[in-house]
């Protein structure tokens, strides 16, 4: 059995504010330094598309040697040209059952094709791996599956790069609802906890749902003073 190594937020942290990337922390990583109690395995960041930071971002992927598998299991490096897809995620949930199509909000007059093969898979499946693509946030099945596109490893551990959180709102919204926080020797903007709760009901996971509670505990006692 191999044995897994703690994810060294810190260490990621670092290399993203030593490059100058510009990126806001979400998920549960955000959710811990807003004073929730509760645990979490990788880093999630939206960062910001504009092609100067892009390119800041791809230098400190390199620098942690950060890579994700592709359908066929080929690695494959997270470039400039990659990152600026304008609706990259390099980690995708789809909150749906799997029909034929998707529509992408961003974008409503395109529809993403799956073809048979993969939909055949995801019926069956509730997690799989497939190639990073456009995001797709929203469909016409109720909530049932969720489709893992690729996660990126680095040698700190494991590191959600998003263009867009889980519904679908990008660096320039989200930084209106992010604070900037000391974390270790830098300071970061991390997503507020009220538009954390809210994408985690939105995106409405086991995972989420189980974690509800407890955020929004939390931020009843921040409200309240306590």
């Amino acid at each position: 059995m191999v044995e897994r190594r703690p994810t060294d937020y810190l260490g990621l942290i670092g290399v993203l504010v030593r490059n100058g990337a510009n990126f806001i922390v979400v998920g549960g990583v955000a959710a811990i330094v807003e004073g929730a109690p509760i645990t979490t395995l990788d880093l999630d960041i939206v960062f910001d598309r504009d092609p100067r930071n892009v390119e800041r971002l791809a230098a400190a992927l390199r620098e942690v040697n950060a890579r994700y598998r592709d359908l066929g299991g080929r690695e494959i490096v997270p470039d400039v040209s990659r990152l600026a897809n304008s609706n990259h995620n390099l980690h995708l949930r789809v909150r749906a059952e799997i029909t034929s199509a998707f529509r992408i909000p961003s974008a409503p007059h395109l529809r993403l094709e799956l073809n048979r093969e993969i939909l055949n898979v995801a019926r069956a499946t509730p997690r799989i791996l497939l190639n990073p693509s456009n995001q797709i946030c929203g469909t016409s099945g109720r909530a049932k599956r969720e489709v893992i596109f690729a996660r990126t490893l680095t040698d700190c551990g494991p590191l959600d790069v998003l263009g867009e959180n889980g519904d679908c709102e990008s660096y320039g919204s989200l930084k209106k609802h992010s604070s900037a926080r000391v974390v270790g020797d830098f300071e970061i903007f991390v997503l507020g906890l009220a538009t954390i709760i809210e994408t985690k009901e939105f995106v409405n996971s086991a995972k989420d749902r189980a974690v509800l509670p407890v955020l929004r505990k939390t931020l009843e006692l921040k409200r309240n003073g306590s």
